[in-house]
């Protein structure tokens, strides 16, 4: 009688090949710089395993600045005001300081929350990576921010321009960043002798 060939049972494709399409990854790395753009996903997109990829960005609420941009795991997020239409002046150990949102450079959309109503778009940062801009400005995360929907880093001024912190509800690159914090009233102070002071010019530290 004839032998009946046995069937295997087929592997799914998982290789790196197969969910290069649909990664995303946040990574810190500085390099030269060139524009580049992006569009929103649609509302049909790639899944692994039946999975959609995971957001890169969320809106979270800051205390004193409202709703503001920030990554997967809610920590703020921040743009150089100097740095508008993807012009980088953050570099070497600035980087340290400010790490970009990255993603690698086959990514050609990325998941945002349904809140982010600028546009979203990329800069070249190396062979291999690239940073996220909202409205032409990129992000970074900032290094002082311990925890989740902290602000430490909104006001610093460094590289021509000041960081602030990124306004989610934005269409226009003028309104992109968050005005900074109305400074708590005081009450008067006591009439007191007239003294002389001397002031300098400050970086906050950061000035790289």
């Amino acid at each position: 009688a004839p032998r009946l060939a046995r069937s295997r049972p087929r592997r799914l494709a998982t290789g790196a090949a197969g969910l290069a399409a649909v990664a995303l990854a946040v990574s810190f790395a500085g390099g030269a710089a060139s524009s580049a753009s992006a569009r929103r996903p649609a509302a049909r997109q790639p899944s692994v395993r039946g999975h959609r990829p995971a957001p890169l960005l969320e809106i979270v609420p800051v205390t004193g600045y409202g709703e503001v941009l920030a990554s997967s795991s809610g920590h703020s997020l921040y743009a150089l005001s100097s740095e508008a239409r993807g012009k980088l002046h953050c570099a070497g150990g600035c980087l340290k300081i400010w790490p970009p949102v990255e993603v690698r450079s086959t990514v050609k959309t990325v998941v945002v929350p349904a809140g982010e109503k600028g546009k979203v778009g990329f800069v070249k940062r190396s062979s291999t990576m690239k940073q996220l801009t909202i409205n032409g400005y990129p992000v970074y995360l900032f290094s002082g921010d311990s925890k989740p929907r902290q602000s430490n880093g909104e006001g610093i001024v460094a590289l021509g321009g000041t960081w602030e912190l990124v306004r989610p509800s934005a269409t226009a690159p003028g309104a992109t960043l968050v005005a900074k914090k109305a400074p708590a009233k005081k009450a008067p102070a006591k009439k007191a002798k007239k003294t002389t002071t001397t002031t300098s010019a400050s970086s906050g530290g950061y000035g790289y």
